[in-house]
């Protein structure tokens, strides 16, 4: 994730910028894709996985690069996680 904000740790301004680029431009699969990561962080599974959701059905590349992706960390034990993301055959 680019934003500034969110990489100074200013969780809740990174969230409404992200949200301020989706009002602008819906289809900003990275928005969706960024606002899933901080739900994920702040421990908010369920807006986590609705963000990653539409994230993924935008772009499925996101599956592959989410499961790599430590900020998913605490929510990856979540079944909801896998049902987004795929398991690996």
């Amino acid at each position: 994730m680019a934003n500034k904000a969110y990489n100074n740790g200013k969780l809740d301004v990174a969230e409404n910028n992200y949200k301020k680029a989706i009002e602008l431009n819906p289809n900003d699969v990275n928005a969706y894709y960024s606002l899933a990561c901080l739900n994920s962080l702040r421990e908010k599974p369920d807006e986590a996985f609705g963000y990653l959701k539409r994230a993924v059905e935008m772009n499925a590349e996101n599956k592959s690069m989410a499961k790599a992706d430590s900020d998913f960390d605490a929510i990856r034990d979540d079944d909801r996680f896998w049902e987004i993301v795929g398991r690996d055959e």
